[in-house]
Parts: structure tokens; C-alpha cells; sequence
């Protein structure tokens, strides 16, 4: 942040009358730190699969495996090392939150906690070896399901949430609502689309044959180019930054708008989709992923009640758990072999996401009239 002085204009005025309101957290400039931050955390998503996809490629997958293990492993070392200096350079009221949560666990809590995980492990493990992978996605759709509304029904009935603050736990689930959809639309750039690659997707470029796991790093690519934008909209206009239940809705439409875009190809043989038709699909669910992901984890904090605020960030990323499972489930539906199969799943998967969107961003209006 440059020096402001009265030499700058009236452009530096705007710029620091935004940087004050981003201190004090008004929606925009709350809708834009989360911009920042979600740019930050996708740096990984665009270097892993080009440095395990290549090593794959170039040695086998076992390679590709071990540098991702490793990977995690300098992750988080430098999570260790680096959350002491963070915390250190914090402020009094930040310090004093971590210090002194607001329900702190007992001992009872802690073996309980940990004999819960304990059980979802040895669960887990005995689903894999008893149950075919069809019947594990719905299993652990209805899992989380049942989590995320076990969760909500507490705060609804805890007597610590106020009245008030109910009200605002009821207007998230819209935005809720959203994130699931997309979630379960974006995870099908790892599933359906990463077959459908594989089988339809011409991946050479230049004389150059694409490794098939790049194709993963196209949505962090285009969220590292088109997210420190949207922050520095968010942050310059924040006075008139759309709500975050608008924001969701309009995300959603435009990530199945992009599914829209392979239907032209299917059920034609290899190599007949050019690669930017694909990138094309990835660069409007990341567009759409831009209006929900972020504007979704910061309305999570404005949402929270006061008693909940951990467990409500923790529903929010439930609705990634919620999203990933569903995609599984539906993926069972998906027939690569079949033209009118594959253009109905596609249809379908992009048609919903778009019909949601569209009803919630009415019902927004309506009430605002």
C-alpha cells in the first residue's frame, strides 16, 4: 500500500476510502480478503498435478505418489514452524481467542474424540473391504448429510444461539444450498471430466501431448489470474457489492452454464474435443467457483452465531464433503460407452446447477421488492 497524500487524487482517496472499509470488515472488502486468501490457498492446486502428473508420466505412478506424500509431509512442517511466529505477531484480541476458546474440552472430551475417530477409521476400513464402491459413495453421501444437519439442528435448538442470530442461520442456507451444488459440479472435474479427457479430449498442443493430470491445474490456474481481480473489485467497490446470497446464485449459473459446452462432442470417438473446449468448460466453473467459494467461507464467519463459530466454519466445509459425495454418487450414472447416455448426464449435470441458481437469485429479488 503506497503513501497517500493529497497530491495522489481522487483515485488514491477511493483506494484508501476501500482499505478502511476492508479493515473494518464491511461485506465488499470482507468478500474481497477472501479473494486473497482463496488465491493463496490454489497456489498448490496449480503445482501439484503438473509436477506429480509429469513424474507420473515420465517414471510411473508410484513416483507420482511419493513426491505428492512428500509434498504433504513439508506442508505441514512449515505449518508447525510458521504458526508460532504467526500467532506471536497477532493481535491481543486474535491471541486471547486462540488462547481461551469458548468451549474448551475436558479430558472426557478428548477420549471421546478420539475414540470417535478411532471407530470412523476402523469403519472406513471395513467399508472398503466389504462394500463395492457404488454403495461406499452413497454411504458416505448420507454420512455427511446427516453431519451437516445433526450440526444445524443443534445450533437451532442450543440455547446459547439468540433469536437473532437464528434468523441469520436460517438466510445462509441458500448460500448452503449453493455450495453443495457447486462443489458437486466442480468435483466433476476430477471424476466424469477427467474420463471424459482421457477418451474424447485431444491434449495436443503445439506438437506437445498434454498429460491428462494437467488438466487438473487449469482451475487453480485461472483462479490465480482472475481472483486477485475480482478481490480488487470487491475491495474498490465494496459500498456496492451485491449479497452474499446473490453472489452464490449468480456462481452457480454460470459454472453449469459451462458443462453446456461439451455437449456438442459427446459420443464422438478420441481426440475429437479441441483442448480449449475443455478449458473453456474449467474457466467458467472457476468463474462460478469465484462467486461461491470465497463470498461462501466469508459468509460463514457473518452467519456464525457467536457460541458456533468454529462448528459453523466446519458446515461450511462440510458442504465440499456434502458436494464430493454427491458427485461420486451421480458419477455411477455416467456412461462414456453410451452417446445418448453421456449427453443426458452432462445435460442434466449442467441444467440443475443453472435451475437452482436462477429460482434462489428470484427468490432474492422477490424479497428485496
Amino acid at each position: 500500500m503506497r503513501h497517500f497524500n493529497h497530491a495522489d487524487g481522487a483515485e488514491d482517496a477511493d483506494i484508501h476510502n476501500s482499505w478502511k472499509l476492508f479493515c473494518r470488515g464491511q461485506p465488499g472488502a470482507r468478500d474481497a480478503s477472501f479473494q486473497v486468501f482463496y488465491c493463496g490457498i490454489n497456489i498448490r492446486g496449480l503445482f501439484g498435478p503438473l509436477l506429480t502428473g509429469w513424474l507420473a508420466q515420465r517414471y510411473n505412478y508410484h513416483v507420482g505418489f511419493m513426491a505428492a506424500g512428500m509434498l504433504m509431509i513439508i506442508g505441514l512442517l512449515s505449518y508447525a514452524v510458521g504458526r508460532r511466529s504467526i500467532i506471536k505477531n497477532a493481535d491481543d484480541r486474535l491471541k486471547d481467542v486462540i488462547a481461551k476458546p469458548a468451549h474448551p474440552l475436558g479430558n472426557q472430551d478428548y477420549y471421546r474424540t478420539a475414540a470417535a475417530a478411532l471407530a470412523c477409521c476402523i469403519a472406513g476400513i471395513c467399508a472398503v473391504l466389504w462394500l463395492d464402491p457404488t454403495t461406499i459413495s452413497y454411504v458416505l453421501l448420507a454420512l455427511t448429510v446427516a453431519v451437516a444437519g445433526f450440526l444445524m439442528w443443534t445450533m437451532f435448538r442450543s440455547p446459547l444461539v439468540t433469536a437473532a442470530e437464528r434468523i441469520k442461520v436460517r438466510e445462509f442456507l441458500p448460500i448452503f444450498v449453493c455450495s453443495v451444488v457447486y462443489w458437486c459440479l466442480q468435483s466433476q472435474i476430477y471424476g466424469v471430466l477427467a474420463v471424459y479427457s482421457e477418451q474424447r479430449l485431444n491434449r495436443e498442443v503445439f506438437g506437445f501431448l498434454v498429460p491428462a493430470a494437467w488438466t487438473q491445474s487449469l482451475n487453480p490456474l485461472f483462479i490465480l489470474l482472475f481472483s486477485p481481480m475480482l478481490a480488487a473489485f470487491f475491495l474498490r467497490y465494496s459500498k456496492f457489492s451485491p449479497h452474499n446470497r446473490t453472489l452464490t446464485s449468480i456462481g452457480v449459473i454460470i459454472a453449469g452454464a459451462g458443462m453446456f459446452l461439451l455437449l456438442p462432442f459427446t459420443g464422438t470417438g478420441p481426440g475429437s474435443t479441441p483442448f480449449l473446449i475443455l478449458g473453456g468448460t474449467i474457466l467458467l466453473m472457476t468463474l462460478g467457483e469465484l462467486f461461491v467459494g470465497p463470498v461462501a467461507m466469508a459468509a460463514a464467519g457473518t452467519h456464525a452465531p457467536r457460541a458456533f463459530n468454529t462448528r459453523f466454519s466446519a458446515l461450511y466445509f462440510l458442504t465440499m464433503a456434502i458436494g464430493s459425495s454427491l458427485a461420486g454418487a451421480l458419477s455411477t450414472f455416467y456412461d462414456p460407452n453410451s452417446p445418448a447416455g453421456e449427453t443426458f448426464y452432462l445435460a442434466v449435470v449442467g441444467i440443475a446447477p443453472v435451475a437452482l441458481g436462477a429460482i434462489l437469485l428470484m427468490r432474492a429479488r422477490m424479497r428485496r421488492a
